[in-house]
């Protein structure tokens, strides 16, 4: 599936307000919010799949424009009870807008990579921060997540190395088949915009914006939200994946 073609024809900006459409819809109604030590500070949806499709598909700027307009206009529908904040419609566009970035650039150089390795050590830095992170608070925070006698802690590292073998699985287990290896939209390549993405929006951007907001620090945050991420970023790579090889969206 080749990219599309201008972005303001009537046919793209139909194509990208259904998916920002779409959007709304999983972050706003579907999404599901989890309380951190009773703040609403994680939540669990599926929205940035489409916004990463239209950065992959129609370039960054249509990533970007579709996730600004879906933060908000989704707070305008539904602002679930929180205040304005502009740093989340910055981390909603760049959801969209880096992998539109990533894959321009694989676009105009014709050369076929592979990202493998490249995808294997970032998510070893993944996993060994996450772990490190979650160390820490077992060791200086009383009050926070896990307490230094906490038997949670030893959970949480065991969620974290069945992440790591779950990893490794997507990683290197699949064999690529027929042209998938060269193609454009191989799962290595996918990943690697969804981990950028994520890392940057979600992880970094966003507990850093949950910080200010409740004025709390930003490690205060970090394990929960580093956990999610590590778990939504290999389903979002298969989602975007199975939608790009199958080209359901091909006819858009």
């Amino acid at each position: 599936m080749k990219q599309k073609g201008a972005l303001f024809t009537t046919k793209a900006l139909a194509n990208l307000s259904l998916l920002t459409a779409l959007s709304i819809i999983l972050s706003r109604v579907l999404g599901i919010s989890v309380p951190i030590a009773g703040y609403t500070a994680l939540k669990i949806n599926f929205s940035a799949v489409p916004l990463i499709l239209s950065g992959i598909c129609w370039g960054p700027a249509a990533g970007f424009m579709s996730g600004a307009v879906a933060d908000v206009v989704g707070y305008m529908l539904n602002p679930a009870g929180g205040a304005y904040f502009p740093g989340f419609t910055l981390s909603t566009a760049l959801c969209g807008f880096i992998p539109g970035v990533i894959f321009r650039c694989l676009r105009s150089n014709k050369k076929a990579y592979n990202f493998k390795f490249l995808n294997a050590i970032l998510a070893i830095l993944l996993i060994a921060g996450a772990v490190a992170i979650f160390i820490y608070h077992g060791q200086h925070m009383n009050n926070g997540l896990i307490s230094p006698k906490h038997r949670l802690l030893y959970g949480y590292t065991a969620v974290l190395g069945g992440l790591a073998l779950a990893y490794m699985f997507l990683l290197f287990f699949p064999k690529a088949k027929g042209k998938d290896i060269h193609s454009l939209y191989s799962l290595d390549k996918i990943f690697f915009a969804v981990v950028l993405s994520q890392i940057t929006t979600s992880l970094i951007l966003n507990t850093w914006f949950l910080s200010i907001i409740f004025s709390k620090g930003f490690l205060f945050f970090l394990p929960a939200r580093i956990l999610n991420t590590l778990f939504m970023i290999p389903v979002y790579t298969l989602i975007i994946h199975a939608l790009l090889k199958r080209e359901i969206i091909k006819n858009l």
